[in-house]
């Protein structure tokens, strides 16, 4: 089964108890915005993108993980994502079933701002509590993640 990377953007507002969420048209699941990573696009970069194309959310990350400050000509730290998930994806009448190797970086919000919905990937995006998220239609590893982080 072939393997896809993704990455995902976890985006919390800047009180940490709200968290971004969009219906998925093809899943038909409430999650956070993410999607493939383009040729030659790095996960971190990818995870912002999908931010912004499917919200119109401006984000930044949140550093998880250790950071050693290698800033060198030859090699340098990418940003460390806080997850990455190996997830099945089931076959469509256009795909057949594959794996996504998902890279999951946390953000905060740099604007309120108004939501804008890629209408063509997501039904609706919102900004959820975590009573909302534990009872949204949504994977274990989104109410999970969202136990733990907010308050």
């Amino acid at each position: 089964m072939r393997n896809d990377f993704v990455a995902t953007g976890v985006v919390f507002n800047r009180q940490k108890d709200k968290v971004l969420l969009v219906y998925h048209n093809k899943l038909k699941k409430w999650l956070p915005p993410g999607g493939h990573l383009e040729p030659n696009e790095l996960p971190h970069e990818g995870a912002l993108r999908e931010v912004w194309e499917e919200t119109g959310v401006k984000a930044s990350l949140i550093l998880s993980g250790e950071q050693f400050e290698i800033e060198e000509e030859v090699e340098s730290q990418l940003p460390t994502p806080y997850l990455i998930l190996h997830e099945y994806i089931p076959s469509t009448p256009t795909e057949e079933a594959h794996m996504h190797v998902d890279f999951i970086y946390l953000m905060e919000v740099e604007e309120e701002a108004q939501l804008d919905i890629h209408p063509r990937e997501v039904k609706e995006a919102r900004w959820m509590t975590l009573d909302e998220v534990q009872r949204c239609d949504t994977f274990d590893s989104v109410i999970k993640i969202c136990q733990r982080l907010m308050k």
